[in-house]
């Protein structure tokens, strides 16, 4: 490729831009030309040289200190790796230094400084180092022990810093030069190694394996076969249909799911499989989590907590995101409270705070308990920025219930003034760009002599809209259409082009945009438009998806709209399939699990589930999920008591901001008086066991559990002493224990608990240690932590303002 460029010329007048670039593609091609230019000039090539023209002009100034991004950034990135490329055109030319271990040491020292000075690791000069310093022992002929020695004592040490790509590049290059054999297979058996350890998705690992096995073929075969064996495993494991497959599972498990009947074991074995299919996907959106964890709560609501509890513990998805959906399905089922979003609100789970607060209150007959809600509800929103709207909302909330919320207007007046600055950011003016010249269809004479109620014709009319410029307006074509037939015959046009033989989903959606909103009440159009949604579910039968990841059929908008049922939908999809049965490859043939489950009972789902995770037993390791299922996987039986043990591993948790979290639900639960789950934490925490809510390859910290746990209920019996009567037994047993905090804290509750409950204290914050602090006792200690609070509020208070906390 250098040598492609520099016979053609093809070498910029002005350095470009592409070598001051932070996060650009690899730029070895460049620079290597480069530097070859220069040494066939009989010159050394010098950064300046290829500098572009504003950073060579920055590079000439005197001063170091001022300068931009993109000098920085060429300074470590090309100046770290130049002398690489310099002693490497200087070799081609036939010019080896003398001292050739000396030239290596001042390029490595090159590479060095510009890495050390790297805090980010945004550079990748050692990468491209590793690969040029392999080059130039193969170029000089440099392979005795002391040359070849330097380089393996630098590599160990950098073990595990280097790419397995960089690896695989340097084994090509060792690979094809006899005396660098034994290094080649050093270099191979290390980027295996380092692809064993790898999370990439299965296609960019099989392809690195192959990479890898043509790379060190020509020094053993062997070694080659193992790799692409390794390819051809991973590949076979799971399959090209992975998603495919995944989405039949879960239409099955939808099908199974049963109000009254938990099916544990079968939404265990489905979350195992989530596992396997979820490392071999390429990008984290393709994996539909929503219906994933709604499948889970179908089969058995309590047993889908203590998975997502298990997730959480081994990092596996966004534990906040999956807790969402988790509650907001429950809630929406009736299987939580409407307080249940705001009892948890201190889990940071990007909740709809707002909405939340007014489910809440509707909830609620109490005018006390409403307030109640809203001043929780408002506690935790107060930390966290949020849109004028919603703090519209929540002060109109307050007016409404008589509830006196502080700093409210605050903070309303500082989203409307940053409401303000992102607006005039956004008032851009630009100066307006000339015509575009383009071909657009001239709709007199497209439909010129065209029946509109003759499907040929339009077809044709349709296809004539191609031969202009794109993007070609093919809704427009449907407005057009509508408007020329009149009122009294756009149920002809519609019936016109349901005939058409290629009739897609897409030109559905083009359709269905272009209907007159005036139109739909019309009997005959919206009989035409099922015919219509019909014949397109039926042609294209694999893209008619009721629901997930890259559905593009209006499902919702036709079965909302009244104007085809679900049932009908079905069978026009089945009808489809079995025309095209024949020609239908793997994936495909998942798709038809969409349409086949929603005509089978939950029993016959269920078992056709079980029959589909058994089919891919054989590809399961012991160490997928939790191993296979057994009795101690079995989760509680109400939903309250799996979130009970959800929040007992939370308390737990070995990072602190994680147990803060817990302990403010806690605290919240306990105020809101919470006593389905109160009662289900303290049965729970007097046993102590995490089983089945942490993952049993993990320690779970039952100490920290407890100390967290009397925190949250030390802080709640301030304001609802009574709420915390569940765990009398638990407090007693914690009095006594040698942990000092324990017993501070245990016997703290115990004496709250004596107190009548005191009023609510407006001026509260939930700032750092001073929640817990702010109570409503008049004695000096607690005045000294009121004060503490005040400046933590009065810290939170202007970092709102400044945008969040």
């Amino acid at each position: 490729m250098t040598q492609v460029i520099l016979a053609q010329g093809d070498l910029p007048d002005k350095p470009p831009s592409d070598l001051t670039d932070r996060f650009g593609s690899d730029r070895s091609t460049l620079l290597r030309a480069y530097a070859l230019d220069a040494a066939l000039r009989g010159e050394a090539l010098s950064l300046l040289a290829i500098a572009p023209p504003d950073v060579r002009k920055d590079l000439e100034s005197k001063g170091s200190y001022s300068r931009n991004s993109d000098t920085v950034a060429f300074e470590r990135l090309t100046g770290g790796v130049l002398p690489w490329f310099v002693l490497g055109a200087e070799i081609a030319c036939g010019r080896i230094p003398s001292d050739l271990s000396k030239a290596v040491g001042d390029a490595l020292k090159a590479t060095t400084n510009a890495a050390s000075q790297d805090y980010q690791k945004l550079f990748n000069v050692e990468q491209v180092a590793a690969i040029e310093w392999t080059r130039t022992l193969r170029d000089a002929a440099a392979t005795d022990d002391s040359s070849v020695g330097s380089l393996r004592t630098w590599l160990a040490s950098k073990q595990g810093l280097l790419w397995p790509d960089t690896l695989t590049s340097m084994c090509r290059i060792a690979a094809r030069t006899k005396a660098l054999s034994e290094l080649a297979l050093e270099l191979a058996v290390a980027a295996y190694e380092s692809l064993e350890q790898s999370r990439e998705d299965a296609e960019a690992r099989t392809d690195a394996y192959q990479r890898l096995a043509r790379a060190v073929f020509p020094v053993s075969r062997s070694e080659a076969a193992v790799f692409f064996d390794r390819a051809v495993e991973i590949s076979s494991r799971i399959g090209d249909e992975n998603l495919d497959r995944w989405s039949a599972l879960l239409h099955l498990a939808e099908a199974s799911a049963e109000d009254n009947h938990a099916r544990p074991q079968s939404a265990y074995r489905l979350a195992r499989v989530a596992e396997l299919t979820y490392e071999y996907v390429a990008r984290d959106k393709h994996f539909d989590w929503r219906r994933t964890v709604e499948a889970l709560l179908g089969l058995c609501a309590p047993s889908a907590l203590t998975i997502l509890s298990r997730w959480r513990d081994r990092d596996f998805g966004s534990a906040e995101r999956l807790l969402r959906i988790a509650v907001y399905s429950l809630v929406r089922a009736g299987r939580l409270p409407a307080l249940a979003p705001i009892a948890l609100s201190a889990l940071n789970a990007d909740w709809d705070r707002l909405d939340d607060v007014k489910r809440a209150i509707e909830a609620e007959t109490d005018p006390d308990r409403r307030r109640l809600a809203l001043r929780v509800g408002y506690r935790y929103m107060r930390v966290d920025p949020h849109s004028e709207k919603t703090w519209a909302g929540v002060s109109e909330l307050g007016r409404t219930h008589g509830s006196d919320l502080p700093d409210v207007d605050r903070l309303l007046a500082a989203a409307r003034a940053t409401a303000a600055v992102e607006d005039s950011k956004s008032e851009t003016t630009c100066a307006p760009s000339g015509p575009v010249q383009r071909r657009d269809p001239d709709w007199d004479m497209l439909f010129a002599g065209v029946d509109l109620a003759n499907s040929e014709a339009l077809r044709q009319a349709y296809a004539e809209l191609r031969t202009f410029d794109p993007p070609y307006q093919l809704e427009e074509f449907y407005k057009q259409g509508f408007r020329r037939s009149g009122p009294g015959k756009v149920a002809e046009f519609v019936q016109a082009i349901a005939a058409w033989p290629d009739l897609g989903i897409f030109e559905l959606r083009y359709l269905l945009d272009a209907v007159p909103e005036s139109g739909l009440r019309l009997v005959s159009l919206r009989r035409a438009l099922r015919d219509v949604t019909l014949a397109a579910c039926r042609n294209n039968p694999q893209y008619a998806r009721r629901c997930g990841w890259g559905s593009i059929f209006p499902y919702k908008r036709l079965v909302g709209g009244s104007i085809v049922t679900d049932k009908e939908i079905v069978d026009a999809a089945l009808k489809g399939f079995t025309a095209q049965v024949a020609t239908l490859n793997a994936g495909e043939l998942f798709l038809l699990l969409d349409p086949l489950a929603s005509c089978l009972k939950t029993d016959e789902a269920d078992g056709v589930l079980n029959f589909g995770l058994d089919l891919l037993e054989d590809v399961l390791r012991p160490e997928d999920g939790d191993g296979p299922w057994h009795d101690g996987l079995t989760p509680p039986s109400s939903c309250w008591e799996a979130l009970a043990g959800y929040l007992w591993v939370a308390l737990g948790s070995p990072v602190a901001a994680k147990r803060w979290e817990a302990a403010h639900a806690v605290r919240a639960c306990v105020e809101l008086g919470w006593m389905d789950l109160l009662s289900a934490l303290a049965a729970r925490a007097s046993t102590g066991s995490a089983t089945p809510f942490a993952d049993q390859g993990l320690v779970f910290y039952e100490w920290h559990a407890r100390q967290w746990l009397l925190i949250g209920l030390a802080r709640g019996a301030l304001d609802q002493p009574a709420a915390v009567q569940p765990f009398v037994s638990f407090l007693t047993a914690s009095a006594i224990e040698e942990h000092a905090l324990l017993r501070h804290f245990a016997a703290q509750t115990l004496k709250e608990r004596k107190r009548p409950a005191r009023p609510p204290v407006i001026a509260e914050v939930v700032c750092g240690h001073s929640w817990f602090f702010a109570g409503g006792r008049d004695e000096p200690s607690f005045r000294a932590r009121c004060a503490l609070a005040c400046a933590c509020g009065a810290v939170a208070a202007q970092r709102s303002d400044a945008g969040g906390v």
